[in-house]
């Protein structure tokens, strides 16, 4: 089983304190886009610790800030965790996100796939010979579980005509909406928050080219 995991480098001294829960409404992935939703919340750096960044660094692929000898905090999926023996890191919590049409209590993975409300296309196996969209290979929602999905259709052979790498759920979401790509696996959390905050982006029109939920793949 795979899962999203709050990280530190390995070589900080850590220990668990129990279980946290996020409300994607107020925190968890809203924060990367929406920083002003906890803008109530104190800094880390009023509760003693030192070093603290005062932004969140966006500049940067994530591959590089997990291998950043000053990264002080991050957060991944757990395929990666596995899959990438080169990262020094350290789970140190696995959050639980509550947000709508997710009712599971654990900390697990799950992804919906997305098309163009406007596909004629109604089932998985309609998309063969399709165009994918992937943000990136060592992701566990928007790679691994769509893969573990679609295994059992495939079998031996390629099931897309072409795989686009996009480099995030939302660039996915975006080569769908603008026809680069047929369908892609999207983390539901962040699809939850593009459905808050875009809206074009994933109203479920038929009339348009915007991007609809097809099927859910999980953990």
């Amino acid at each position: 089983m795979t899962t999203c995991s709050i990280l530190v480098p390995g070589n900080i001294p850590y220990e668990p304190h129990g279980r946290i829960a996020w409300n994607v409404r107020s925190s968890g992935a809203a924060v990367r886009q929406r920083p002003d939703l906890v803008r109530d919340r104190p800094h880390p750096a009023q509760t003693g610790v030192d070093g603290v960044p005062d932004v969140l660094d966006r500049a940067r692929h994530v591959h590089d800030l997990w291998r950043d000898p000053n990264l002080l905090f991050g957060q991944a999926c757990g395929y990666p965790l596995i899959a990438d023996d080169s990262l020094a890191l350290q789970v140190i919590a696995l959050p639980i996100y509550d947000m709508p049409g997710f009712t599971s209590s654990d900390a697990t993975h799950a992804s919906v796939l997305v098309a163009r409300a406007n596909d004629g296309r109604r089932s998985l196996v309609d998309y063969r010979d399709t165009r994918a969209a992937i943000n990136d290979p060592q992701s566990n929602t928007g790679m691994n579980l769509f893969r573990a999905t679609l295994a059992p259709i495939a079998e031996t052979s390629a099931f897309f005509a072409r795989v686009v790498q996009t480099g995030s759920h939302r660039g996915s979401v975006a080569a769908i909406v603008a026809g680069n790509a047929d369908i892609a696996a999207i983390d539901t959390v962040t699809y939850a928050t593009l459905v808050r905050h875009e809206p074009d982006l994933t109203a479920p029109s038929r009339s348009s080219p915007v991007a609809r939920p097809l099927r859910r793949c999980r953990s």
